[in-house]
């Protein structure tokens, strides 16, 4: 087996890698108070989260169903 390209490599690694920090930056900036859009009560209840599961639940029963 002849081996792999290091150019080919190095594409795959800093392709993950930068999928990988956007993921954390995003995740970072989320969890800021400033720029939280998933919570949207005032208190911090987290109500909006589960808002957003509930129409995650709804759209797998339409596809799983129909």
């Amino acid at each position: 087996m002849p081996p792999r390209s290091s150019v080919r490599t190095n594409i795959v690694i800093f392709t993950i890698l930068g999928f990988v920090v956007a993921l954390l930056i995003h995740f970072i900036v989320l969890s800021s108070e400033k720029y939280n859009w998933l919570d949207l009560t005032p208190a911090g209840q987290g109500a909006a989260l589960f808002n957003l599961l509930d129409v995650g639940a709804i759209y797998l029963r339409a596809m799983l169903f129909f």
